[in-house]
């Protein structure tokens, strides 16, 4: 079956604007629209581990009015590669023509899930894309990373439509990252909770061997994703860091098996920005809140969905889902609290005790996180049920 690459290309203001320019959507990175990008280095490593191949490359921009421009800049970059593989972008353009048509047929309550926003949205404006593009299956690539080769896809490829112990059909692959970085939450020192451990601990289950010293893994970044598990999932737009790992979960709890592979691998060609660590533990600490909560609000019986235990999400993210997880969030803020103190950094520390109680309120509501998720899904089925004849109007 022919894979389709998706690949996500963000863009924000030129390197010369203010700072303090209001983002309109909070990006983990992405590139000032008046430098090069590692879109071309993606694009590139396509063209050399699969010749001919198909790809969707959906470009977004933190600020709105820098929309056009990011438009302009992905197709300056993508006509370089015409002729050497058959490349459709997802833009500005092609999400103002899907609100349209959609507004026209009667749809426009469904207009709202076309827009970015976090990485959770804008993964699903991917899958949108790969919908309306008729993709049977896509290959899910974080913009500036780089699939590691064609032995790689063929990894993930071979597990796909396998049916499991449990009757469960594989129609999801996620594999790792190699990061230029520590990305990692932030660990009280010392600590068993420590998400590199982990992560290391779940690739080495998976029969891919041991990680090379020194070299530090993440899992995510390249999902391989059939067209009957993306239509049904979409990624959940409340999750803002390891938006990946819970589309595992997710796609468990709809019945679809998922599975991780050590040897389904890609290569990080940018850094993350790591400046405000506040902010990444912020990030990080609310994501496995949310995770948690969706796992333990999910209800007995539910009818087409299929329990998922904490127990067998173990090394990893499992060890994160624990019923510690509130003391352990407060741990690693002591931590980089006490550190930043002690350098003298202005600000982090009252920084850091905002995020803690923003957290600790997140943590003590008790709002159902799986019916929220449920009522999304059951909106994102509408709206790819409503896009299959838009692509000649979309990508014409």
């Amino acid at each position: 079956m022919k894979k389709t690459f998706v690949i996500l290309s963000y863009w924000g203001p030129p390197s010369n604007s203010t700072k303090n320019m209001k983002k309109d959507y909070a990006f983990g990175y992405f590139t000032p629209i008046d430098a090069e990008d590692s879109l071309s280095l993606t694009l590139a490593g396509i063209a050399d581990i699969e010749p001919g191949a198909s790809v969707i490359v959906v470009g977004v921009s933190n600020h709105k009015s820098y929309d056009i421009k990011a438009q302009k800049k992905v197709r300056e970059i993508t006509d370089s590669l015409k002729g050497k593989i058959d490349i459709k972008v997802f833009s500005y353009r092609e999400m103002t023509r899907v609100r349209d048509l959609l507004t026209i047929n009667g749809h426009g309550e469904l207009t709202k899930y076309v827009e970015p926003g976090n990485p959770s949205q804008v993964k699903n404006l991917g899958l949108l894309a790969a919908g309306i593009a008729g993709a049977e299956m896509i290959v899910l690539v974080d913009g500036g990373n780089i699939i590691d080769s064609k032995n790689s896809l063929d990894a993930a490829g071979e597990r796909i439509e396998k049916r499991l112990e449990d009757e469960s059909i594989i129609y999801g692959v996620l594999g790792f990252t190699r990061r230029k970085s520590s990305g990692c939450f932030p660990d009280l020192e010392g600590c068993s909770w420590d998400e590199e451990s982990a992560v290391k601990a779940l690739y080495e289950e998976t029969g891919a061997g041991i990680i090379p010293e020194g070299e530090k893994l993440a899992l995510g970044g390249c999902l391989l994703l059939h067209r009957k598990l993306f239509e049904k999932v979409p990624f959940d737009p409340f999750i803002e860091s390891r938006e990946d790992i819970d589309y595992m979960i997710s796609a468990k709890m709809n019945g679809a098996g998922i599975a991780v592979c050590g040897g389904f691998l890609a290569a990080e060609t940018v850094k993350y920005d790591e400046s405000a660590e506040y902010d990444r533990l912020r990030k990080a600490a609310a994501s496995f809140i949310h995770m948690r909560k969706k796992i333990r609000t999910q209800r007995e019986n539910t009818e087409g969905f299929t329990r998922v235990y904490i127990t067998s999400l173990q090394p990893y993210p499992g060890r994160f889902l624990e019923s510690d997880l509130l003391p352990r969030i407060r741990s690693s803020a002591a931590f980089l609290k006490s550190g930043k103190i002690s350098s003298h950094e202005e600000g982090f520390a009252g920084k850091v005790d905002e995020v803690l109680s923003k957290i600790e309120g997140d943590y003590a509501g008790e709002d159902d996180r799986f019916k929220k998720y449920d009522d999304f899904a059951g909106d994102w089925r509408k709206l790819l049920n409503r896009v299959s004849d838009f692509k000649d109007k979309v990508f014409g």
